[in-house]
């Protein structure tokens, strides 16, 4: 910034350019709006400690005031924006304010107690908001961000340097500075490995969070615009082949089979086996019960997930609720499985259900449970026994894939093996086919054998039916 003239003002001295004024308590910028002159109040003195802090405030104003006359010329500076940008001055107050005397963290804070009855709700998982609050709340880019001091000038904001987005009012808020920070995040900040800036999927979600708090504070008539509705979320990078996911092929299948037998824990190999051939995810086997199997008709009805922040609740969503049909490798498997659940005992157990509104007690079995030594025999299985067992098996099998990509070894099968995409999106619960055709769109050499085999007998089928109809 070029010298500016000496300003003195309660006893502080700095340097200020033309337009910004230090008198009595406060700083005020100056600026033509609508033909007439305005001299509104940017901020007042009451935390100013030294000259480096009232120095800061006027390099502050200062940069308000370049962004204000740009917006001004370029047209798109409203009374909306005068309002958000400049809280404090005579045209807020008469307009009633931006009503945002409250920090980013405070409304955080408040945004995340609210969503307390909606977790109990099941209407958003609890999994999601402890996300949004360690990015929120607990989260470093909160605070003030030094290391944007290495930016260059043009793509750096001084109030973010000096305090960070945590600590400033709403209506301080602009979506200029938003960009910048998402700038910092993407392209600066220093990680670990030394290689700048974050992941496009780390970066989402940061902001995501920001934007669910400036949507309650619109929704609340905290704010009366949203400064982070522009910022456009990042593509995240993806490679469209299939050989790019973890997945068990079938000499990995068998090897963790034999393994698992050979350790004495049929039922894991059967919790394994069992994924691998119905697609159900992680946390559906863990929660699937007796009462959700008709032998039968050979079906499992899929309405039931266990996570370690909302215990048993209703499954992903609402297109995750399915009825799919079994395989003969699965159907064998619960077969087994019977003989050693199968009679257990019936508990109660406390299921979040968002259509009751709350929690609904549910009788059940469950199929797949933990029969290792330190507890009750069986048990229920919980997410930190179910991963440490899984640990010990990617250990000493060397097969170093976890446990949850039972489900991409069900989809990489069933599309090699010629599956409609429509009908394997349907029995892994996606609500239509884009997450199959991006992931699943190459078929894999390692399921080649079992593609070939099967192609050979639907084509046998074919003229077995054709020779019956002559």
């Amino acid at each position: 910034m070029k010298k500016g003239k000496k300003v003195e003002c309660k006893s502080f001295t700095g340097l200020t350019q033309s337009g910004v004024v230090a008198r009595g308590n406060s700083i005020r910028i100056e600026f033509w709006y609508k033909n007439d002159q305005q001299k509104a109040k940017f901020c007042t003195l009451d935390r100013v400690r030294s000259n480096e802090d009232f120095q800061e405030l006027l390099d502050d104003a200062f940069y308000e005031l370049k962004s204000i006359k740009r917006k001004v010329r370029d047209g798109i500076f409203t009374d909306e924006s005068y309002a958000s940008s400049l809280p404090l001055s005579t045209f807020a107050q008469k307009r009633g304010g931006s009503r945002s005397s409250t920090n980013f963290f405070e409304l955080s804070q408040k945004y995340l107690d609210d969503q307390a009855p909606l977790i109990r709700r099941g209407q958003i998982a609890g999994s999601t908001v402890r996300a949004r609050r360690k990015n929120l709340i607990t989260s470093p880019y909160m605070k003030p961000l030094g290391g944007m001091l290495s930016m260059p000038n043009e793509a750096k904001h001084p109030t973010l340097i000096k305090h960070g987005l945590g600590d400033l009012l709403l209506g301080d808020v602009t979506f200029e500075m938003l960009r910048k920070l998402q700038t910092y995040l993407y392209d600066y900040v220093p990680r670990v490995d030394r290689a700048p800036g974050l992941s496009e999927k780390t970066v989402n979600n940061f902001f995501d969070a920001i934007k669910q708090v400036f949507k309650y504070a619109l929704q609340n008539e905290i704010i009366e615009k949203d400064p982070s509705v522009n910022i456009k979320t990042l593509k995240v990078k993806t490679v469209n082949k299939i050989e790019n996911l973890d997945f068990f092929d079938l000499s990995q299948q068998s090897a963790i089979t034999q393994f698992c037998l050979d350790d004495e824990k049929p039922w894991l190999a059967e919790l394994f086996i069992f994924g691998c051939w119905t697609g159900l995810r992680r946390e559906e086997l863990l929660a699937l019960a007796w009462e959700d199997i008709d032998l039968d008709n050979n079906t499992v009805y899929v309405h039931r997930a266990y996570t370690r922040e909302d215990d048993l609740h209703q499954t992903k969503n609402t297109g995750s609720v399915r009825v799919i049909e079994l395989l003969d490798e699965a159907r064998a498997s619960l077969g087994r499985m019977f003989e050693l659940t199968g009679n257990a005992q019936r508990i109660d157990y406390q299921v979040l259900r968002p259509e009751t509104s709350g929690r609904v007690t549910e009788s059940l079995t469950m199929v797949f449970q933990n029969f290792a030594k330190g507890g009750p025999i069986p048990r229920r299985w919980l997410d930190g026994a179910c991963r440490n067992q899984w640990q010990r098996v990617m250990r000493l099998t060397g097969v170093q894939v976890p446990l949850s990509h039972t489900r991409h070894t069900y989809a990489s099968m069933r599309v090699s093996a010629n599956g409609r995409v429509e009908e394997v999106a349907q029995e892994m619960g996606h609500s239509d086919t884009s997450m199959m055709h991006r992931n699943y769109s190459v078929v894999t050499g390692k399921f080649n054998l079992q593609m070939l085999a099967n192609k050979q007998k639907g084509i046998d089928a074919l003229k077995s039916s054709l020779e019956s109809m002559k």
